[in-house]
């Protein structure tokens, strides 16, 4: 326990990248072991009627000599705190209090004031960046030390490799505090509750999370300044918000954003992808092992909160599960749908027909519509037409599914994982090459979605099953016959074997090339009235397309399946070596598009 106490805590002090004193990681080792909590004896908290709370040094302080451990009050997150104020009304009084409303104050009252008052916890390691962010309340002798720049002390949360080592559990988590200027016994504490560079942008966040509270500034003087460089300050220029225009030299290769807060020489890029950091090997990008050190951050998962990004530009757009997550797709679609001659019928929420553009199947939410979807099942049994379907779990990730023509399976499905199931429309007759299942995935790249600025990587590849097509009742859950999603159970072609594959049937490479971009464009079109500008955001997805088996001279409509993010690039990358730096190039450079990359406009 010593051991990996004492490793913890000398990590998380270089990663706070403070100038503590020799003796205070010792210190700071000691509080840890011993499970010393508290600071009553050294601080007091004040207050007298007529004037505001004030925390107070019993004794006095030299900078970093000792470090104090504060137990939180609450720790939670955005989507758990309204229930847990809610059920818990002793812990809904006290929120109340410590976020200084007045008695009898409700949870809604209570849950808007904690945002005002409230703390994020540290940051674990790489994973937990891309998880939810767990925010907390310190205890009032702390939360209520008073804002100021040149604050006499610091607080700051403790990560879990400390607080999971100690002897005594502290579920909701624990802050230091520590002295940076010398205290006088009677001082009052102060503190920067924003300790980042001085920009508007601070000024901003300060002034609109403290607001015009007396007691919660140290100093009048500096509220009111602040308060008057906030309201006379000019609005930020909308160029710096509009990833279309030029925010500089083309021909200086760096990254779109670089006029917002910096423009380095060598962008540095973070990533946990591990084939993207193999092969990033592009001159203007260098990679480091640090997610504080980036510039950009490149994750192979996506990310919780977009604010505590800063200036970092990130693979993920905010909203990108209108793309990846096929129910909100399939309602993006249909809010768009245009009448077509060849679109499938489709419903909306009241029930009306409406037409789905060529390369979308057709989709039903079994929560939601089981209805609509057993009246389209009956109407095609009626009719003799192929009445196969796809079930996909609806939750991004989950490559549970499901091939068949019975209704009452389907309708089974409904009490399985709270009926979160989506219904797809299988291809059938599919493309089959020697009487093997084809399809096939495509590289996208996203600059911006609105305005949209996009593009396709030619170099598609194929997918062909390892068995022959067949919905016999013992072939229909085989992965090896109907390739659900982009796993190792097929063979995957070439851009060259792919070509060949499809001329065979008939079809020309040309028209397919043709027919995906199209499919791409209109993806593009229903999902960036959902997407909004977000100038820091880039992406990378690999779309699944299913391949219709077609007669000589018929039109050929690929459909698109699914949308991946932060695909796997092992295949890509075998007959395309230099696709991540082109990709890199594409995306946070404003040089030369590479010749692999087809613009969609």
């Amino acid at each position: 326990m010593t051991d990996s106490i004492s490793g913890a805590c000398k990590e998380y002090l270089n990663r706070l990248r403070l100038r503590f004193t020799p003796e205070f990681a010792p210190k700071l080792e000691e509080k840890v072991r011993g499970c010393i909590i508290g600071c009553d004896a050294d601080f007091k908290l004040i207050e007298e009627e007529g004037s505001g709370p004030r925390v107070v040094a019993n004794t006095a302080h030299g900078p970093c000599e000792d470090v104090w451990l504060i137990p939180h009050v609450i720790s939670t997150t955005r989507s758990k705190l309204f229930q847990q104020l809610e059920n818990d009304k002793e812990l809904q009084s006290e929120c109340a209090r410590l976020v200084r409303l007045p008695k009898g104050a409700g949870v809604d009252e209570s849950f808007t004031r904690f945002w005002r008052w409230c703390t994020p916890n540290a940051i674990e390691n790489n994973e937990d960046r891309f998880m939810e962010v767990q925010w907390h309340l310190l205890p009032r002798n702390i939360l209520w030390i008073p804002h100021a720049d040149d604050g006499n002390v610091a607080v700051c949360p403790l990560p879990q490799s400390i607080t999971g080592a100690m002897s005594q559990d502290f579920p909701n988590g624990l802050s230091m505090m520590f002295v940076l200027q010398p205290l006088k016994a009677g001082q009052a504490l102060k503190r920067d509750l924003l300790p980042v560079r001085r920009t508007l942008q601070r000024v901003a966040r300060l002034v609109m999370l403290i607001g015009d509270d007396p007691d919660r500034w140290a100093h009048p003087t500096e509220r009111q300044g602040l308060n008057q460089v906030y309201q006379c300050a000019a609005p930020p220029s909308p160029m710096l918000w509009d990833p279309v225009k030029d925010l500089g030299d083309k021909g200086d290769l760096r990254p779109r954003m670089a006029a917002t807060e910096f423009s380095p020489e060598v962008i540095q890029v973070y990533t946990d992808y591990p084939l993207v950091a193999e092969a990033l090997t592009h001159e203007s990008f260098q990679l480091v092992p640090s997610f504080e050190a980036c510039h950009i951050l490149f994750a192979s998962n996506p990310i919780a909160g977009f604010f505590a990004m800063g200036q970092r530009m990130v693979n993920q757009f905010p909203h990108d599960q209108c793309v990846i997550n096929l129910r909100l797709l399939m309602h993006s679609v249909r809010l768009s749908a245009q009448p077509h001659p060849n679109g499938a019928k489709a419903v909306d929420q009241k029930g009306q027909a409406l037409s789905l553009p060529p390369w979308f199947s057709l989709m039903f939410d079994l929560k939601t519509e089981l209805n609509h979807f057993l009246a389209e099942h009956k109407r095609r049994k009626v009719a003799g037409q192929n009445n196969f379907w796809m079930i996909r779990s609806g939750d991004p990730g989950n490559d549970d599914w499901c091939l068949t023509d019975d209704a009452c399976t389907i309708v089974k499905y409904n009490e399985a994982n709270s009926g979160n199931w989506i219904i797809q429309k299988a291809i059938n007759p599919p493309l089959l090459i020697g009487g093997k299942k084809l399809t096939m995935a495509v590289f996208l790249l996203v600059r911006s979605f609105s305005p949209l600025d996009a593009y396709m990587f030619k170099n598609m590849y194929g997918r062909l099953a390892m068995k022959e097509f067949s919905v016999r009742a013992k072939s229909l859950q085989d992965p090896t016959v109907h390739t659900p999603h982009d796993a190792s159970d097929c063979k995957h072609l070439s851009m060259d074997e792919l070509k060949e594959a499809i001329g065979s049937q008939h079809v020309e490479w040309p028209s397919v090339e043709a027919s995906v971009q199209k499919s791409l464009k209109g993806l593009l079109e229903v999902s960036k009235q959902q997407m909004g500008e977000w100038p820091r955001s880039r992406a990378l997805y690999r779309v699944d397309f299913g391949l219709p088996q077609v007669s000589s001279g018929e039109e050929f409509h690929p459909k698109i399946v699914t949308v991946g993010f932060a695909p796997n690039l092992e295949h890509v990358l075998t007959n395309s070596p230099n696709f991540v730096n082109d990709m890199f190039e594409v995306l946070f450079l404003d040089g030369p598009i590479p010749d692999p990359m087809v613009p969609l406009k």
